[in-house]
């Protein structure tokens, strides 16, 4: 049977002072370990294998040695229960380095957000004036409250189902627009890297297309607006003509006009020459 180590005082434990490695007795591997310039408190221990560990308590200058042997007290107890210290401060180091590594990685609100400035910045709504407005509604309205605050890496198809389903059955429509700028949104941080994941979420040629099959069967099919008769729009254009502000008189433009909707919102005054009365839409996308 080994010899225990003598449990030394707190004064005895002050004057190790040379340099060396010593048994400090009350618990079995609690020692004093001397450097040139430091002295630390520290458990040895052998492992399954009889390989010999030293597991860091603390300095001396900080802890005192009852509270240092209360701490190799507790390892002791973890290691005869099976665990293993090292193995467990290394765990515990890994897990910090992840966290902060996920803290650096931005949420799908900020993504989206440098998508959106990304397409303005670089004319992708010059032709739309109304687009960035309509884009980040959406996203706002729909996708932000569920998915916003999501690192971008964390984001599934299962969420992306749950958001997009029950809009197919009430809005399709929305659910259209919000699914195509989810597909851009990720396709944008995949190339970029922002996205560790290769693969589209929001692709319905994947994993997205499978969940959301029974939603599309329940959508709301598109129903146009009734058309009105030439005979009654008379009736409407007077009505128009008490209405006050902008959209009224678009409104009266297009009937007269017979333009379409989006011809006449996009419209910008150097198409129209007053003097002549025409009106150049070349410069306006009416398709």
């Amino acid at each position: 049977m080994p010899q225990r180590a003598k449990e030394l005082s707190a004064l005895a434990v002050k004057r190790l002072t040379e340099v060396g490695f010593y048994f400090l007795g009350g618990v079995p591997g609690f020692a004093l370990k001397v450097q040139k310039n430091s002295a630390s408190y520290v458990l040895r221990y052998s492992d399954a294998y009889g390989k010999k560990h030293d597991v860091f308590i603390g300095p001396r200058s900080v802890l005192s040695l009852s509270q240092a042997r209360g701490i190799a007290l507790e390892l002791k107890a973890k290691i005869l229960a099976g665990r293993d210290p090292l193995e467990e401060k290394k765990q515990a180091r890994q897990k910090i380095k992840e966290e902060k590594k996920q803290q650096q990685i931005p949420n799908f609100e900020k993504v989206a957000n440098d998508w959106l400035k990304d397409r303005a910045r670089n004319g992708f709504f010059r032709n739309n004036p109304e687009g960035e407005i309509r884009t980040f509604w959406v996203l706002n309205r729909h996708i932000f409250p569920k998915l916003g605050s999501k690192s971008i890496n964390a984001i599934t198809p299962e969420m992306i189902r749950d958001i997009i389903g029950p809009l197919w059955e009430t809005k399709t429509n929305t659910a259209q627009k919000a699914l195509t700028y989810l597909r851009q949104i990720f396709n944008w941080s995949i190339a970029l890297r922002i996205r560790e994941d290769r693969e589209n979420p929001a692709d319905l040629r994947s994993a997205l297309g499978v969940l959301l099959e029974p939603q599309k069967r329940n959508r709301r099919e598109k129903e146009n607006h009734a058309a009105i008769s030439v005979e009654e729009l008379p009736a409407l254009y007077a009505a128009l003509d008490k209405l006050q502000g902008t959209s009224p008189r678009a409104c009266q433009f297009a009937i007269l006009t017979a333009s379409r909707s989006k011809a006449v919102r996009l419209a910008t005054w150097d198409e129209f020459d007053l003097e002549n009365k025409t009106w150049n839409m070349s410069c306006t996308e009416i398709s």
